[in-house]
């Protein structure tokens, strides 16, 4: 391989083709290609020594991140799951539909970054460690062959960064590609995850409409200035970037971190007063423009309960069962199993709320703020089990009417 051109091997034979140079740079010199071609329009090229297992792959335009997940969580799969956008590259590793690791080509999504963000390492040991790092050695390894740092807490931020890369996916958006490769387990890397692989999912569909909700509160183009001095803390170069004024878009870029830590992070300086709005508040709706009373809108309890009706006679119309979504109820996520004890789902998609209400206890400011987050974690499994089986454009409804009760929330 050298300018460009590459030698791949495919039936009958092998040839050799040009492609641009930064393609060609992905792969060593001497590393032998194979082609799956689909006819005139297009072919995957893969390394010619990678085990003969089925893959898939696509594009993020047309099958979304979850979507892509939830094929190999629901398919019970082993194998890796690629992501790519531009520079940037992705991996989750699934051991029958579990994930067991993933990585990072994010800066702060590196071990390195982590320890030192857990306050595990300094910076200082780690760029002494770096320093040690060979071709076949791993930074973990040197940072306890020299008693930097200890197995255990190695193994516990490994498995934290696997949680924060997959998060952290699951609320991106934007083009991108991905590829599955079944197969291709790790030995040395496999983590046992304290969460399950359908928390994490659920989870990250949660971070993804926080973003989302902050993303419509916070347009890009939205101005802040810096307010008070909070003093040190995490936030200090975003204010100083903000300064007298800058649009978001400017204090996101060069931000080393994910958009739910950005976003985050802009909304507690907002809360404390540390960033302002650079300009005027936009003035109230006149009193003829003034939204619809709240009392003219259903409780949330109902809305919620309307919703996960309408997701039900969605799975009816679409020829689909309720099994999945009653096994939600039947072992629900850890710490959740009282309020959902006894909860039942008809045939017709009526949702017991009653029971739930009645197993979170008399405190009614507890019992309103419990029974929310309760409905709102079965709402999002919902969702995301809608979505492998029912069209785009109804999926997308149903998300949206949740999108709704979210934001109406006290």
């Amino acid at each position: 391989m050298s300018d460009g051109r590459v030698v791949v091997a495919g039936p009958p034979g092998s040839a050799t083709v040009e492609v641009p140079r930064p393609l060609a740079t992905a792969w060593k010199p001497g590393t032998s290609l194979e082609a799956h071609v689909f006819g005139p329009e297009a072919a995957l090229l893969v390394r010619g020594n990678l085990p003969a297992t089925g893959f898939f792959a696509g594009s993020l335009t047309s099958l979304s991140i979850e979507e892509a997940f939830a094929q190999a969580v629901s398919g019970v799969r082993t194998g890796r799951l690629l992501f790519a956008r531009g520079a940037v590259r992705k991996s989750v590793t699934f051991r029958d539909g579990q994930v067991v690791f993933a990585s990072s080509s994010e800066p702060w999504e590196r071990l390195g970054s982590v320890l030192v963000a857990l306050r595990l390492v300094t910076r200082e040991e780690l760029a002494a460690a770096l320093t040690e790092v060979r071709p076949g050695t791993r930074l973990g390894q040197v940072l306890t062959r020299t008693g930097r740092l200890s197995p255990a807490r190695l193994y516990s931020a490994m498995t934290q960064l696997t949680r924060d890369i997959v998060l952290n996916l699951l609320t991106e958006e934007g083009d991108g590609r991905f590829l599955f490769f079944e197969g291709l387990a790790p030995s040395d890397d496999a983590l046992k995850l304290p969460w399950s692989t359908r928390e994490l999912v659920l989870s990250g569909l949660r971070r993804r409409d926080e973003v989302s909700r902050w993303r419509r509160q916070l347009p890009s183009n939205r101005r802040l200035r810096r307010g008070r001095d909070p003093g040190p803390g995490p936030g200090r170069l975003i204010l100083e970037k903000a300064g007298d004024g800058a649009p978001i878009s400017a204090l996101r870029a060069g931000f080393e971190g994910s958009d739910y830590t950005f976003y985050s992070r802009i909304h507690e300086l907002l809360e404390s007063g540390a960033l302002l709005p650079a300009e005027p508040a936009p003035a109230p709706p006149t009193p003829e423009a003034a939204p619809t009373p709240a009392l003219a809108i259903p409780p949330v309890l109902e809305r919620y309960a309307a919703l996960v009706r309408a997701i039900c006679e969605a799975l009816g119309r679409a020829g689909e069962g309720l099994d999945d979504l009653r096994s939600f109820l039947s072992d629900p996520l850890p710490g959740m199993e009282e309020g959902f004890r006894g909860v039942t789902l008809s045939d017709d998609g009526v949702l017991d709320t009653a029971q739930l209400v009645k197993n979170l206890g008399d405190d009614r400011a507890v019992n309103r703020a419990r029974s929310y987050e309760l409905l709102d974690a079965f709402v999002s499994y919902a969702l995301f089990s809608a979505r492998n089986v029912l069209p785009a454009e109804v999926s997308e409804a149903l998300t949206a009417q949740a999108r709704k009760i979210q934001e109406g929330l006290p």
